[in-house]
């Protein structure tokens, strides 16, 4: 028998949603996930031990419900969170044993702002039953399938093995993720505490004592902290030669590279036309790093030279302007950076057709090893001098009262110049979250005419300061990756609590580089309109261990305001070159964001005939098949 015609209908469009939306899937690539805290699973002990009253005035699982509730509420908006707890269901006599020792409740896996179910379910829990701490622990592992953080809060020794749940949580650690097991003893006796201290040991974590909620509270807040987000760059790698007459030629179609720089210079070849300049940053790409003491010094230069330059000894000479990164001892932090302006190629002794960049690292820091870094390359036409405009005189304050005032959002910054967390212009108010040794990004456009100004803020009592000391450094980098002297670099270092102003004050205007304006020719002085770069790093005080990728790291949460001050006038006209892209209407910096944007996404475009049309042919497939099948049943 036929069906009706409106089934049929009905049918009909379900197939053909189904159909479109397999085909937008298929043609759409998958967005990257961005850098966020760990995933983490709270274990609650709800066994009968927890009613005992001594736990500042107040049960155990009342200061347990206390504790947790505040952590959930502290980070739930921005970390994935899920809730287990033990006991509760059964009974405790002898007959009770079996089920209790399998009474393990897991309420869900890591979610993100499933505050109020998870509180819901704990302010709920009536203590009673058994402490099946194995189970619990597999059972949780469990809904942490590319790894995460257990937090495991518990009164007293487990009583359903074995297994021995040491033994437990070491298979558990060796299974291949990357879980780490945090506990926390609420007022344990020795043999618990040993319990537990084997069970984090053995599961990367750390053990803590807490005798009430506020001491719990503390805990927990350490025991859910994260590991390091750090970039590793994918560039295309171009190594550069020991000499410069064997340097590596660059095309000229080349404007990001990455090379893993020695301790002596490296010198690459760079074909270049009369009327053009270029300009050339090096930023070193390194883990996060926490050591301030006896870490060693480094020095990072760029120079740019002619063939002849070696031979008479006129190093540099198509150099116009550099800026050499030097930091010493204490001073190593953050990115290195150093970069470098040539002369207008065909004039003041660089008529040349080809450059010679040579980059090269001196210092004991990371002595023995290469530091991988990249290098970016910018070219321009000839400047039309009378559409660089004046400088005006740089202001001497910050203002930012109203925009600080503001109520700040919640961001997940970037880890690299790539991927920047956009911040608004008019005067943005984010907050993050940071580890020791991180570094987080952000981006927002400063054009021609305007200054950058900003703040951040924090409180350092969030942690244990004699842990890890208490610091926050600021960077400042241009559109082409130079970095940027700050004004008031003293107050951008936030070493503590209160609101910290900095940003550089002087206009943006390419008289900077190209006539000596009033701050004088400096690749450290903003000449290069479009979007600038902030680079926050939490870099503690005093310290001669350094962290890993593995190592759980307290967090600390700050604010950052910042917005592009003054009104923007009209970039500077750039001539035409026969085999760059900078047009004479468009500013250096806009076509190397775009470029570098282009850069970042070359390897999700390239796959896209090859993953994204199998996996639209693949959707139709099954749409078709749908369709046969439905029309053999009818």
């Amino acid at each position: 028998m036929s069906q009706p015609l409106s089934k049929r209908l009905s049918i009909r469009k379900a197939l053909a949603s189904a159909f479109i939306v397999a085909l937008a899937f298929s043609l759409s690539p998958v967005a990257k996930a961005q850098a966020n805290e760990t995933p983490t699973m709270i274990v609650l002990d709800n066994s009968g031990s927890m009613t005992a009253q001594d736990a500042g005035g107040q049960t155990r699982i009342d200061a347990a419900k206390q504790a947790s509730t505040q952590l959930i509420n502290d980070i739930s908006d921005r970390t994935d969170v899920g809730l287990t707890y033990y006991g509760g269901n059964t009974g405790e006599t002898e007959a009770d044993v079996e089920m209790g020792c399998q009474d393990v409740t897991i309420l869900g896996g890591p979610s993100r702002g499933n505050a109020d179910t998870l509180i819901d379910t704990i302010n709920s829990l009536q203590p009673r039953g058994f402490t099946p701490i194995g189970k619990a622990l597999t059972d949780t592992a469990a809904e942490l399938p590319e790894g995460g953080n257990i937090v495991l809060v518990s009164d007293g020794i487990a009583n359903c093995t074995p297994p021995d749940v040491c033994e437990v949580a070491q298979e558990l650690a060796q299974s291949g993720i990357n879980l780490v097991i945090n506990t926390i003893g609420l007022n344990v006796d020795p043999a618990a505490r040993e319990e537990l201290e084997c069970i984090a040991g053995v599961g990367g974590g750390t053990y803590a004592d807490a005798s009430d909620a506020q001491s719990l509270t503390d805990a927990l807040t350490r025991a859910a902290s994260r590991q390091y987000n750090s970039y590793t760059s994918d560039v295309t790698k171009i190594d550069g030669a020991s000499e410069q007459s064997a340097a590596v030629e660059i095309d000229e179609d080349t404007e990001l590279f990455l090379t893993d720089l020695p301790q002596e210079s490296r010198f690459w070849k760079i074909p270049v036309e009369p009327g053009e300049t270029i300009s050339v940053s090096a930023n070193t790409v390194t883990d996060p790093t926490v050591l301030t003491m006896g870490q060693g010094g480094i020095k990072l230069e760029a120079q740019l030279h002619t063939e002849e330059a070696p031979q008479y000894g006129l190093r540099g000479r198509c150099t116009r302007v550099s800026f050499d990164n030097f930091k010493p001892g204490l001073g190593v932090r953050g990115i290195q950076n150093a970069s470098v302006a040539s002369k207008e190629v065909g004039t003041n002794n660089c008529d040349t057709d080809a450059i010679y960049l040579e980059i090269s690292r001196s210092g004991d820091y990371l002595n023995g090893q290469d530091i991988p870094t990249e290098i970016t390359i910018e070219r321009f036409g000839k400047v039309d001098e009378s559409t660089i405009g004046n400088v005006t005189e740089e202001h001497s304050s910050v203002d930012l009262t109203e925009a600080a005032a503001s109520e700040a959002h919640p961001v997940t910054p970037g880890q690299w110049f790539t991927s920047a967390a956009d911040l608004d212009p008019a005067g943005e108010k984010v907050s993050s979250i940071i580890v020791p040794g991180e570094t987080h990004f952000y981006a927002l456009p400063v054009d021609y005419g305007q200054e950058l100004r900003a703040a951040v803020e924090t409180t350092f009592d969030q942690i244990d300061s004699s842990a890890l000391g208490t610091h926050l450094y600021i960077q400042a980098f241009s559109p082409n990756r130079a970095e940027i002297e700050l004004t008031n670099r003293d107050t951008s270092y936030a070493d503590d609590n209160g609101l910290k102003t900095f940003g550089f004050f002087t206009p943006v205007s390419a008289a900077n580089l190209f006539e000596k304006s009033s701050q004088g020719i400096s690749l450290r002085s903003p000449w290069q309109g479009g979007t600038q770069y902030l680079a926050v790093t939490y870099l503690p005080s005093g310290q001669d261990e350094d962290v890993s990728a593995t190592d759980q790291l307290p967090t600390l949460e700050y604010e950052l305001v910042a917005e592009a001050f003054g009104d923007p006038v009209d970039p500077p006209v750039f001539a035409s070159l026969t085999g760059a892209t900078p047009s004479t209407s468009t500013p250096p910096s806009d076509v190397a964001e775009d470029e570098q944007i282009s850069e970042a996404t070359e390897e999700d475009s390239s796959s896209f005939p090859i993953v994204w049309i199998g996996l639209g042919v693949i959707g139709l497939g099954i749409i078709i098949g749908l369709i046969f099948a439905l029309r053999r049943k009818n």
